[in-house]
C-alpha cells in the first residue's frame, strides 16, 4: 500500500476516529428516534468543537500537517484533540443523553422549585447558591431586576423574615433540556421590620446542566389584590 494514502490532514482524521469512539467515550446512545437525534447532537457538537478548534489557529496554524502509520493513534497532537473534542461534545450534550423520561423530569423539577421556596423561607443561602444557575435573574412585577447575588446576600443578611413562602397550583412544563414551572405564591414575613403578606403568580425557568437541573430565570406577578 502506498505510503500516500497515510497523509491524511489531521483535522480529517480526528474527526474520523472521532466518529468512531465516541459511541465508547459517551455511552451508547438511548432508544428510538430521541436517542438517535441526541447522537447526532454528540457528534455535531464535536465536529463544531474541532472546527472551532482549527478556526482559532491550532490546527490551522498546520494545515498540512499529517498522521503516519508509524504514529498511529499515539500522535500526541492528534490524542489531545481527540481528548478535547470528546470532552466538549460529552459535556455539552450528555446531560440530555439520559433515560429519563418527561414525567420524571417534570417531578425532578417540581421537586427542586419547592426545595427552592423552602430555601428562601429559611434564608438558607448555601442551598440556594446550590439550585441557582450562575446566570439567574429574578425579574419582579414592578420591573425590578435581581441577580443570583443579590438574592444569595439578602438570605445571608436576613432581609426577609417569613412566617410562610410556599407555592400552589404548581405546574411543570418540560421541553427537553428546558422547564418552566407557574405557580401561585403565598408569602408572609417581616421585611426590614415591615410586616408584609402577599400572593402573586411566579414562572420559573430551569435549564439542564452537566450537574443537573438549575434555576436560570424568573418572572413574577404584581401582587394579587386581597380579597376579603
Amino acid at each position: 500500500m502506498s505510503s500516500m494514502l497515510w497523509r491524511i490532514p489531521l483535522a480529517t482524521v480526528v474527526l474520523r476516529v472521532l466518529n468512531a469512539v465516541v459511541f465508547v467515550a459517551c455511552g451508547p446512545a438511548p432508544a428510538g428516534a430521541r436517542g438517535a437525534g441526541q447522537r447526532d447532537d454528540l457528534l455535531q457538537t464535536g465536529r463544531l468543537a474541532l472546527r472551532m478548534t482549527a478556526e482559532r489557529g491550532q490546527l490551522a496554524a498546520q494545515p498540512h500537517r499529517t498522521i503516519s502509520p508509524a504514529l498511529g493513534l499515539r500522535g500526541s497532537t492528534m490524542n489531545a484533540y481527540v481528548r478535547n473534542g470528546l470532552a466538549i461534545a460529552c459535556v455539552s450534550v450528555s446531560p440530555a443523553m439520559g433515560h429519563t423520561t418527561v414525567a420524571e423530569d417534570e417531578k425532578a423539577v417540581a421537586a427542586l422549585d419547592t426545595q427552592y421556596q423552602k430555601a428562601v423561607e429559611q434564608n438558607d443561602a448555601a442551598a440556594m447558591d446550590r439550585i441557582l444557575h450562575d446566570d439567574f435573574v429574578l425579574v419582579t412585577g414592578r420591573g425590578t431586576v435581581q441577580t443570583k447575588a443579590d438574592l444569595l446576600k439578602e438570605a445571608r443578611d436576613r432581609i426577609n423574615v417569613y412566617e410562610r413562602q410556599d407555592d400552589r397550583q404548581q405546574k411543570v412544563r418540560v421541553w427537553g433540556d428546558t422547564a418552566v414551572v407557574t405557580a401561585l405564591l403565598w408569602a408572609k414575613g417581616t421585611s426590614d421590620g415591615k410586616a408584609f403578606e402577599y400572593k402573586l403568580w411566579f414562572s420559573d425557568t430551569y435549564v439542564r446542566t452537566a450537574k443537573g437541573w438549575r434555576y436560570v430565570f424568573a418572572q413574577a406577578s404584581l401582587p394579587l389584590p386581597k380579597t376579603p
